[in-house]
């Protein structure tokens, strides 16, 4: 539509005049509301003079005003007052006699964004004088979103490929429509080989089906793809790839594109499986291993039990990661096991208990359980991990242990006073066969005296009999009232040199020693020792005795006697070259009344006396010895 205001000039000119000026005015109308663009003027006072349907259309779904002829620029964004100033700016400077072309974006109400180009034109008179301003307006938002789209392909074509990942694109129906530069890089094709479904031939033949199968699938439902498979690369090795796609749609939701990346994943995946084989293996080394091993939340909730637990109670490993454990304890342990539970979840405290649980077959056999928590860098429990290892044999063993121990301990008072009475008795008897037998010793040594010559021989011969078994009888109750004195005396220690004890020793056998012709040494290292005078006299005098005593017939005695320090230890030795003893002999040597050489005379009690001192002083005996090449004797101080 074109509105003009001709009436005012119709007075000033002739009818034929008006008649061409009416045709001219027609006919720019008809021009101006034929063509595609959107064409305004105004006047030099910014009023609209000429427009047409196009452009008045437009201005009403952009700004909201019914354009009219006559109506000022600033009436027709009075709705939109953000685009006033800017409007007036261009509109004036085409007043100026500018000519110029910009480009505008609004919000349009149907269509979101839209782009507008401007170009403006001022209008002169035939005097060249500027009356009014022409815009002729172009919607170009298709030709911007499509250069734009130009652009962002460009901008990801470019990002593309200069990330280090590889990129493709593919087609709705699935067909391969671009890789990067990395794509062709890594399998060492060309663009054109890998197009369409040309990919595939990189594709491990093992992996290919499955692939497919999720490739297709996406296309089909139009979600996200992604799958780990092997691809070739130039050198003909298959390495794992991560592969991800996402769909590109348009306004109206349909999918024009996918576009993915390929991220070689291939020392993860190794790791993985590398991860996968030792979780294998130490599964199956935790059901081997004879214990129940189990692991539980850091809200105390247990969420695993190994193959043991099944065997060992008869439940499924699923149903006791329910916490069925709780109901396997004996009865009697329940309220214990529990309290020591809550409080190890509680406070982080390493839990420990003795309990019973109930067997497949239904008996109850004590364990041992145990936990500890594992906790992070910060100190915050991320699971416990506990055993249960069956204690059963060990727990009865040792109540039965200690029964046998408390059996021995009454035994063993019994036996003390047993020995309490024996000793008592051998003093006693001790004591009270010694007066008789001095009065049969007096009363032998009379009728001794009074036996003449003219007695038989025979008779003789009966009473120097009588007098050595008397004698002999003797010996063995002063050996008796020794032993008797051992066991209720106590020895008061001393510091004593074992050269002074050995020289006592000596001058009591000097006789037998010069009889026999011993050859006696000594190496005295450890000079000095604490201990009772009688009881060290004791043992010198029974062992050198004994060495001279049980000499070997073919040769002399040669007697080496030895004190030394061991670990904090005084040790002394009597070696002698006798007759030395066999394995047999060797058995029964420390045993009371026990003579292994009877063609010496003795009551057989003196290396029992001598054990007995050395044991009630804390100390030890032993022997060494050879039949017919001697022995060593050996006491241990304590």
């Amino acid at each position: 539509m074109i509105q003009m205001n001709v009436q005012q000039k119709k007075n000033s000119i002739t009818p034929q005049e008006y008649q061409q000026l009416q045709s001219s005015h027609d006919s720019l109308r008809s021009i101006i509301d034929s063509t595609s663009d959107l064409i305004g003027a105004i006047n030099w006072k910014f009023e609209f003079t000429i427009f047409n349907e196009a452009y008045k259309k437009e201005i009403y779904e952009l700004f909201g005003t019914n354009l009219k002829t006559g109506m000022q620029v600033q009436e027709v964004v009075q709705h939109h007052p953000e685009y006033q100033d800017d409007a007036l700016a261009l509109w004036g400077n085409a007043l100026k006699g500018e000519t110029f072309t910009v480009t505008r974006m609004y919000n349009h109400p149907e269509h979101h964004l839209v782009y507008y180009e401007y170009t403006f034109n001022p209008i002169k008179n035939q005097e060249g004088k500027v009356v009014g301003a022409v815009q002729v307006v172009r919607n170009q938002t298709d030709k911007i979103r499509a250069q734009q789209k130009v652009k962002d392909i460009e901008e990801f074509v470019q990002l593309a490929e200069l990330i280090p990942q590889k990129i493709w694109g593919a087609t709705p129906n699935g067909n391969s429509c671009y890789v990067n530069h990395r794509f062709l890089e890594y399998t060492g094709h060309i663009y054109e080989e890998l197009m369409d479904y040309g990919w595939t031939n990189i594709v491990h033949p093992d992996d290919l089906a499955t692939v497919l199968k999720k490739w297709n699938a996406s296309m089909k439902s139009g979600k996200p793809y992604e799958a780990e498979y092997r691809l070739r690369n130039h050198q003909g090795e298959y390495m794992w790839h991560l592969c991800r796609s996402l769909p590109m749609h348009d306004s109206s939701g349909n999918i024009v594109k996918w576009m993915g990346t390929a991220t070689n994943i291939h020392k993860r995946k190794l790791l993985e499986q590398e991860n996968k084989k030792n979780i294998s293996e130490f599964e199956f080394l935790i059901d081997m291993i004879p214990h129940i091993v189990w692991k539980a939340l850091p809200n105390g909730e247990v969420v695993f039990y190994n193959k043991k637990w099944s065997e060992y109670t008869g439940i499924p490993q699923k149903e006791g990661a329910k916490g069925l454990w709780k109901m396997v304890p004996h009865p009697d342990d329940v309220e214990p096991t529990l309290k020591a539970w809550q409080h190890s979840v509680e406070t982080g405290d390493t839990y420990k208990i003795e309990h019973r649980i109930a067997t497949k077959d239904g008996t109850y056999r004590w364990v041992l359980s145990h936990a500890l928590p594992l906790k992070d860098a910060e100190g915050k429990i991320v699971m416990w991990y506990g055993t249960a290892t069956d204690i059963h044999d060990e727990k009865t063993y040792l109540e039965e242990l200690i029964w046998m121990q408390k059996q021995m301990q009454e035994r063993n008072k019994e036996l003390t006073k047993v020995n309490i009475d024996l000793d008592n008795f051998v003093y006693t008897a001790s004591h009270d066969l010694r007066t008789p037998i001095l009065n049969l010793a007096s009363l032998l040594t009379m009728l001794e005296e009074r036996i003449d010559e003219k007695t038989g021989q025979s008779e003789q011969q009966i009473i120097k009999m009588m007098k050595v078994s008397m004698d002999r009888l003797e010996n063995t109750i002063n050996d008796l009232s020794e032993i008797a004195k051992l066991q209720k005396e106590k020895e008061n220690q001393e510091d004593l040199l074992f050269q002074d004890l050995y020289d006592e020793v000596y001058q009591d056998l000097e006789n037998n020693i010069r009889k026999t012709k011993a050859n006696i040494t000594t190496d005295f290292k450890v000079k000095e020792i604490h201990y009772p005078a009688k009881h060290l006299r004791s043992i010198l005098y029974n062992l050198i005795s004994n060495a001279i005593k049980y000499a070997h017939p073919d040769r002399s005695p040669d007697i080496k006697i030895q004190s030394w320090e061991e670990e904090g230890q005084v040790y002394l030795s009597v070696s002698d070259n006798g007759l030395g003893l066999d394995q047999r002999q060797q058995k029964k040597l420390f045993q009371m009344f026990t003579r292994l050489h009877t063609h010496v005379s003795g009551t057989g009690v003196g290396l029992y006396m001598i054990k007995r001192i050395v044991e009630n002083n804390g100390g030890e005996i032993s022997v060494k010895s050879a039949a017919g090449k001697g022995s060593t004797f050996t006491v241990c101080f304590s």
